[in-house]
């Protein structure tokens, strides 16, 4: 089957990723004009861990790893309410956690398919 996604981000990447793999021929559009390097960090757990590891991609993930020393939380008046060491919030999830930034995984994710799926930059759809 040949398919179209409409958006070249996490979401898209993934399903293109699944779809290929399933034997399907897959076409991503991109309105931006390059793949996103920029982003929030995000902080990767559970049902996204889990299938990045049915991806094989989490050895890569490991290595995008931002470690950070803890979380602290403050109250309005700027005081520490509540701090936890990162090593110990990382327990909480099996050691099944990482901190990295957005850019990071849609590289990641790219590089996986790029050789296996068509891509367009800088294109939208316009009607249906």
């Amino acid at each position: 089957m040949k398919v179209m996604i409409a958006g070249g981000g996490i979401a898209g990447l993934t399903l293109a990723y699944w779809l290929q793999k399933n034997g399907n021929s897959v076409y991503i559009i991109e309105k931006s004009n390059e793949l996103r390097t920029k982003g929030y960090m995000l902080d990767f757990f559970g049902p996204g861990y889990d299938v990045t590891e049915k991806m094989g991609i989490i050895g890569q993930l490991r290595q995008i790893h931002y470690p950070i020393s803890g979380l602290t939380f403050l109250n309005k008046e700027g005081k520490i309410k509540f701090s936890l060491s990162y090593p110990s919030l990382r327990e909480l999830f099996d050691n099944r956690h990482f901190n990295f930034m957005r850019g990071d995984l849609e590289q990641v994710l790219y590089h996986l398919i790029k050789d296996r799926v068509t891509f367009q930059f800088g294109t939208t759809i316009n009607k249906v």
